[in-house]
């Protein structure tokens, strides 16, 4: 018994499914320093706009557009750092950016046709 308890334990060859222990410590590490910095990014985003002279209706809504894109920001490299692939993940989102890019596209095209008609 004694020689159970004597011998040294090594972590690193822990396996947790497909993750090893390792790359779960540096993912939790990861994603609080990706926090902190998100807090840190959000706090002097917010006093900028307080000296602008936005509505506060308008600040809300830039804060959380900005947030949600640094929560998906994260998520990715959280979900990097534990070697999930990304890559089709990004192409995912870059699709959920197409029907604004048509939208604006389009809103650029009738501002263009009414002004040379004018």
């Amino acid at each position: 018994m004694s020689d159970i308890l004597n011998e040294k334990v090594d972590l690193s060859a822990l396996n947790l499914g497909s993750f090893t222990l390792s790359a779960l410590l540096g993912a939790v590490v990861t994603f609080c320093i990706c926090v902190i910095a998100m807090r840190l990014i959000l706090s002097l985003l917010r006093r900028m706009l307080d000296k602008t002279r936005l509505d506060a209706t308008l600040r809300k809504y830039a804060l959380g557009a900005v947030r949600l894109v640094l929560w998906v920001i994260i998520v990715l490299i959280v979900a990097d750092q534990l070697g999930i692939p990304v890559t089709s993940l990004v192409a995912l989102l870059s699709w959920f950016r197409w029907p604004c890019r048509s939208r604006c596209s389009r809103c650029s095209a009738t501002s263009r046709a009414g002004s040379s008609s004018s």
